[in-house]
């Protein structure tokens, strides 16, 4: 057994006074207990911070945190550092990179001291403005500056090394105030102060200098010089912090220690002699001290004292042992600025009091894997380990005694449970097969009991339990099951296997249970559930299987619990509650939030809950009232998400879960009441991918002009430690239908080409069971592209609208003009055939007079004369009745054969749905074919000829055809009449259906053949399509 181990306070050689002359009594004198196990966040240069050598912390109104450094000025927004650098010759940048404080006035505005000079952050541009500290008795542009504090008021005080405490206006830009003093010695020692005390007096203090005080409404700087004679009185003129705390205790401290002052009297009392360089109040009272040898934590409830040290066995312990300040932020973290870096102790961040086992440290528990907890009368815990022992933790001291097999101790060093009963005697179950221990803790002797001492396939155990008469009952695994047995005497008294039925099965016992009615309920790795009536010495069973209807989910019970509404509840692959009043069960599973069915153990707290661990997917919190699950792993702090069996709900109400890289011990309404949502902010805004200034906080509404196609938001909160914890969910109103989910690890939303109009953009957060009420918002503008402007819309129909008149004008003239020219190029084309057979015409009345032939030179004249005006009247129309171009056709044809002496017959066929005094067609145009057919075919021929016509309505056109059985084209072609009087009827004819073609949008199909039959040409066909209009009856 290890023994107790104590740590001492760790003093500076530099406080220890030589001898015994003015030695101050201490107010504080106990052991301060070394805490191992606290983990902290660490920052540093690998993480993107500047420099490690820290000097100041602050966090903003917008819940970004500044980082000062002697190379650098820091931003992080819990993610990434921003550096900000001196540029030499840049005016926009901080004067020097040594920059020692930072401090915020009551309108937001960051302003830096350092080496060379005072700045002030911008955060429209994203850059610094340099100050020249002028006014009428202080003029230096580049004053070496130790420390800045607000006065609230729009000034700034600023300690300056050179030893004077200046009053800089910040509105008129100039210093009002001038006090001197002490110029600040060894300036390597970065330690300054300002502070005000809740009187509104502020105080002044640096390494080499007595404690300055300014009472409110005074103009002078007084001093409380020390004594190290004087016990009364400070040993040192040296001050690194003043503190007011919230019972209104005076804290000064420096490197020769602690004190307390009596404002009033003056009078100090040493509280200890740690060199302490800055000290903080946490929202629990708790009063932290920083300094050369760490952190120390004092509980003046308890009047104890914790110590933070670094350990270079523990990578998540302190940063340093060198610790020059203390910074709490909005969420009741501890920002530590170090020598190396920065640590952050964040109990809302880390909450479930995590301990592991770390090699090199006789204080941590010395197993890796916890499998049994037991409280005894004391309220310390002893731990078993899956084969590193038993550990005896006693929590106040957070000590460890550790407890390996030994051949009058500890059996075997596989524990499987632990129980302390009412005679204060520890039940130690072994997965060994050797027995069970038992451990007088009057005494400390143990005492191994063995149920077969020849085999070890029987003493294999899960758990203890006493019922109510004060029998004592063993849960083996396997061999005899449930088992009494007798402590007084040490002996196994007898097997209750045979009470239950599945016998083998139910001996597979996982855990013990008495309810409030005495009752013992156990659980089996795969046969089930079974309640034990010790009074009644009966039994019953409870199985998944489809025989019973009672609701159980799995015969694999792996604990059971009764909450403080005696409510029995168990898990297997589900949590499940017992309803006595039907005798059956309630599940709650993956349908509530359960996101494991590998559960190993189960706890109610005082406040309504079930917690639930599992052996992959960490803690689950189970609220009754609503009956929802909210989930913990890892990242808060568990000691991994793999859990075993080892559970217990302490005396305090705490809980304790044991798993694979050590337990956590937890107060479930501390995890309650740390799941506070942080308040929203925006960060960066980029557009177009380029970082832009000023962010969304800073604007009621931003108008982005009609380029922009690209727009990324960061998110940020008031959390600068772990805001991936958190969800997000951003909503563009007016663009996005509902919420939108956001990547909790890198918090950035990006929208592209958003179509012109005004926005609302919408942030929020949550914890993974509630949104916060608490909304970022701001309004987004995007400007339409000048082309989408209605102005430009409006010019644009109207240029639109006038080109359209021009063409559609322009068009309008050109159909027109192009109308009048076919219509005149059509009476040209029937102006031109009356001229050719006004003269073939004369030629037959002269010839009739030639020969003496007057009856029929009259005849000839009359029906010319009839036949010429019908060519004048339908001359003058584009179409004229089908009855009026066959009358005239028929008077032509008349006189032409009366001209060659009946040398042909004629037939004019027309189709019986052409309806000749409703239809109308282009007139002359059958004429000219005709006339080519007598004058080129039937007048050669030496017999008499024919001229069939026919007119055959087809579809939307009239299909016309002549035939005739002349002597063909070839040779008429190849007379010499016909070569000096070439026959200009088939050119005028298809140009004219050329144009009507084009005017009425059909296919005149013009053709023309000769009819052959057996190598002889027997005459000539001419076809082609006609339009037609319909008159309709009116």
């Amino acid at each position: 057994m290890v023994g107790k181990m104590r740590i001492l306070l760790v003093f500076c050689p530099l406080i220890i006074a030589a001898g015994a002359m003015g030695q101050r009594k201490l107010l504080f004198k106990e052991t301060a207990i070394k805490d191992i196990q606290t983990k902290f966040i660490n920052l540093n240069t690998s993480d993107g911070l500047s420099n490690d050598a820290v000097t100041d912390i602050l966090q903003d109104e917008k819940g970004l945190m500044w980082i000062c450094t002697l190379d650098g000025i820091n931003s992080y927004d819990g993610s990434v550092f921003t550096n900000y650098y001196h540029v030499e010759g840049d005016s926009l940048s901080p004067q020097s990179n040594e920059v020692y404080c930072v401090e915020e006035d009551e309108s937001g505005n960051l302003f830096f001291g350092t080496e060379k000079g005072l700045c002030k952050y911008s955060p429209y541009s994203d850059n610094f403005v340099q100050i020249d500290l002028k006014g009428s008795s202080y003029s230096n542009k580049s004053a070496y500056i130790r420390q800045l504090r607000s006065n609230g008021k729009g000034g700034l005080w600023i300690e300056v090394l050179e030893g004077a405490l200046l009053l800089y206006n910040i509105e008129n830009d100039s210093v009002e105030k001038v006090f001197s003093h002490n110029a600040t010695q060894q300036p390597y020692y970065h330690y300054h102060t300002i502070y005000y005390d809740s009187d509104s007096t502020l105080w002044v203090g640096g390494r080499g200098l007595d404690p300055l005080f300014l009472k409110k409404g005074s103009n002078l700087l007084e001093t409380i010089r020390n004594d190290e004679l004087d016990p009364d009185k400070k040993r040192e003129n040296d001050v690194a912090c003043f503190y007011e705390d919230s019972r209104g205790d005076f804290w000064v401290s420096a490197l020769d220690g602690v004190y307390l002052l009596n404002r009033e009297s003056l009078v100090y009392t040493k509280f200890m002699r740690t060199s302490t360089w800055d000290i903080v109040e946490d929202n629990e009272s708790n009063i932290w001290f920083a300094g050369g040898s760490g952190i120390f934590k004092y509980m003046p409830s308890a009047n104890q004292m914790v110590w933070f040290a670094k350990d270079k066995d523990n990578p998540a312990s302190l940063a340093s042992n060198s610790v020059l300040k203390i910074y709490e932020d909005y969420h009741n973290n501890l920002w530590f600025a170090t020598n190396n870096g920065i640590s952050i102790y964040s109990p809302s961040a880390y909450p479930f009091g995590t301990y592991s086992h770390i090699p090199g440290i006789a204080q941590s528990p010395q197993g890796v894997v916890v499998t049994a907890v037991a409280e005894d009368k004391k309220g310390n815990l002893w731990i078993g380990y899956e084969e590193n022992g038993l550990d005896y933790f006693m929590l106040r001291d957070r000590q460890f005694d550790h407890y390996q097999k030994t051949r009058d101790g500890l059996s075997a060093n596989e524990v499987s449970s632990l129980y302390v009963d009412k005679y204060d005697m520890l039940w130690i179950a072994l997965w060994r097969g050797v027995g069970f221990n038992s451990l007088n803790l009057a005494n400390g002797k143990f005492t191994l009991y063995t149920y077969d001492k020849t085999s070890s396939k029987f003493d294999w155990y899960n758990d203890f339990i006493e019922d109510d008469s004060g029998n004592f009952y063993l849960g083996f695994w396997g061999s005899e099951g449930l088992t009494l047995f007798d402590r007084k005497k040490g002996r196994f008294i007898k097997t209750l296997k045979h009470k239950f039925p599945r016998l083998q099965q139910s001996r597979l016992i996982t855990r013990l249970l008495k309810d409030n009615k005495g009752n013992i309920w156990f659980g089996t790795s795969k046969g089930g559930l079974y309640v034990y009536d010790p009074i009644s010495d009966t039994s019953r069973a409870y199985f998944a299987d489809i025989d019973d209807n009672r609701g159980l989910l799995s015969n694999s019970v792996n604990d059971l619990c009764m909450d403080n509404d005696d409510e029995i509840w168990l898990i297997g692959n589900s949590l499940q509650r017992y309803i006595p009043e039907n005798d059956s069960f309630v599940s709650y599973g993956a349908g509530y939030g359960l996101g494991s069915t590998k559960l190993v153990s189960l706890l109610p707290d005082n406040l309504g809950n079930i917690w639930v661990a599992s052996a992959d997917k960490g803690l689950f919190k189970f609220n009754k009232h609503d009956e929802s699950f909210m989930r913990f792993t890892e990242d808060a702090g568990l000691q991994s998400n793999k859990f075993s069996k080892a559970r217990l709900k302490l005396s305090t109400g705490d809980l304790f879960f044991g798993g694979s890289k050590g337990f956590n011990l937890f107060s479930p309404g501390f995890i309650i009441s740390r799941s506070i949502i942080p308040k929203p902010f925006f960060g960066n805004l980029y557009v177009n991918y380029n970082k832009t200034f000023p962010s969304l906080n800073d604007r009621g509404s931003l108008v982005f002009s009609s380029d922009v196609n690209n727009i990324k938001i960061e998110l940020r909160s008031t959390d600068a430690v772990k805001p991936e914890r958190y969800y997000y969910q951003c909503m563009l109103v007016g663009y996005d239908a509902d919420w939108v989910d956001v990547d909790r690890k890198y918090r950035e939303v990006s929208y592209s080409f958003i179509p012109a109009g005004r926005y609302t953009f919408k942030y929020r957060m949550g914890d993974g069971s509630s949104w916060s009420d608490r909304v970022a918002e701001c309004s987004l503008v995007f400007r339409e592209p000048f082309y989408k402007s209605w102005w430009f819309g409006l010019l644009v129909a109207l240029a639109l609208a006038a080109i359209l008149f021009a063409v559609v004008k322009q068009r309008l003239f050109d159909l027109n003009q192009k109308h009048n020219n076919l219509e005149l190029e059509q009476r040209l084309f029937r102006l031109q055939m009356n001229p050719h057979f006004i003269f073939n015409a004369l030629l037959a009345i002269q010839n009739f007079v030639f020969k003496k032939d007057v009856k029929e030179a009259g005849l000839y004249i009359s029906d010319f004369a009839k036949l010429y005006r019908l060519i004048l009247d339908n001359s003058r129309s584009e179409f004229v009745l089908f009855e009026k171009e066959v009358e005239t056709l028929n008077l032509y044809l008349r006189l032409q054969s009366l001209r060659y002496e009946n040398k042909f017959d004629f037939i004019i066929d027309v189709d019986e749905n052409i309806e000749s005094d409703m239809f109308m067609i282009p007139p002359m145009l059958a004429q000219p074919i005709i006339e080519n057919a007598v004058e080129h075919g039937i007048f050669k021929k030496q017999s008499k000829g024919y001229i069939n016509i026919k007119y055959i309505l087809s579809d939307k056109v009239i299909y016309f055809e002549v035939v005739d059985d002349g002597i063909g084209l070839t040779a008429s072609k190849d007379s010499v009449k016909y070569t000096e009087h070439k026959s200009s009827a088939l050119d005028i004819t298809q140009r004219r259906l050329r144009v009507l073609a084009k005017k009425y949008s059909f296919s005149p199909n013009f053709v023309l053949e000769e009819l052959i039959e057996d190598k002889v040409v027997n005459g000539t066909k001419v076809s082609f399509n006609l339009p037609y209009k319909y008159l309709y009856a009116t």
